[in-house]
């Protein structure tokens, strides 16, 4: 069943387990055409806002994510800032 609803009727989406590839792909063209994007998890684990000026903020429930997060970052070179009430 394909569902029609204009984007400011229903501005968000929530992606099921089985469709981690489409939710991949759904970030990934939020980024291509500047869209603003908010990543909220149902439970637990991390948030994240895209923004369409090229720029990630990311928050976490746990000091133990943002550790693994930083390491994973620091790990392939990625550029990143902390800020100062971050932990």
């Amino acid at each position: 069943m394909v569902q029609t609803v204009r984007c400011q009727e229903a501005p968000g989406h929530l992606c099921l387990d089985f469709e981690r590839p489409e939710a991949v792909t759904l970030i990934h063209l939020s980024i291509l055409f500047g869209w603003d994007v908010h990543l909220i998890p149902t439970v637990g684990y991390g948030r994240a806002f895209v923004s369409h000026d090229e720029w990630v903020e990311l928050g976490f429930d746990s000091t133990a994510e943002f550790d693994e997060t930083r390491k994973a970052f620091e790990k392939v070179k990625l550029q990143f800032s902390v800020l100062p009430d971050a932990r």
